[in-house]
């Protein structure tokens, strides 16, 4: 009988590092960052006037490049869905450089959006779980990108892609991580992998 997947260490599953998606600043620790932030919100479910969030601590990258969370610490949110368009819609604005991004600014939330949240966005989106983490908002770091929060979507949905593709796939190439957005500094090389391309 033919092996149809090699069997994984459970070593290679160990987070390396924060995920460092494009538009984000490098980032402090895990502890620090469930302190301050970002967190990794994700739109959920949209119903009336409501809008449900998934709230997790940033995630960092295994060797193989894959998003590590701490489900233990997923948390559901629901908001008031205009309080949170108009927040995003701020902060998308506030990091548009061309008009094809203040264009997009004004896009109307979706399920399966993912953003970069940091407290001041927390706050105003009315985040309990993340804001709960928090003894005083006077804890907040010096690179929270204007708005506070920061639209990383399309990289989270690659990011998915690549791990759901990588289960039948193999290990990915330096070229995977750098369109990932995941340094090569946060994979540990394996003998033959990460081969020069």
């Amino acid at each position: 009988m033919m092996e149809q997947r090699a069997v994984q260490n459970t070593d290679q599953f160990e987070p390396q590092g924060p995920w460092l998606p494009v538009g984000l600043p490098s980032l402090p620790d895990r502890e620090e960052r469930s302190r301050v932030g970002p967190w990794y919100v994700v739109v959920d479910e949209l119903h009336g006037p409501g809008c449900r969030f998934t709230v997790d601590l940033w995630p960092d990258v295994d060797e193989d490049g894959r998003l590590v969370f701490d489900i233990d610490r997923t948390t559901l949110e629901w908001v008031d869905a205009s309080t949170a368009h108009e927040v995003i819609r701020e902060a998308r604005r506030a990091s548009a450089e061309t008009p094809e991004e203040r264009v997009i600014a004004d896009r109307a939330l979706r399920i399966g959006d993912v953003f970069a949240v940091w407290l001041s966005a927390a706050e105003q989106l009315g985040l309990v779980s993340a804001a709960g983490n928090v003894a005083r908002w006077g804890d907040q770091v010096a690179q929270e990108p204007p708005g506070g929060l920061v639209d990383v979507t399309g990289e989270a949905r690659v990011a998915t892609r690549a791990a759901v593709d990588a289960v039948g796939a193999g290990e990915l190439t330096e070229a995977d991580l750098e369109q990932l957005g995941i340094p090569s500094s946060a994979v540990e090389e394996t003998p033959g992998s990460m081969s020069a391309t």
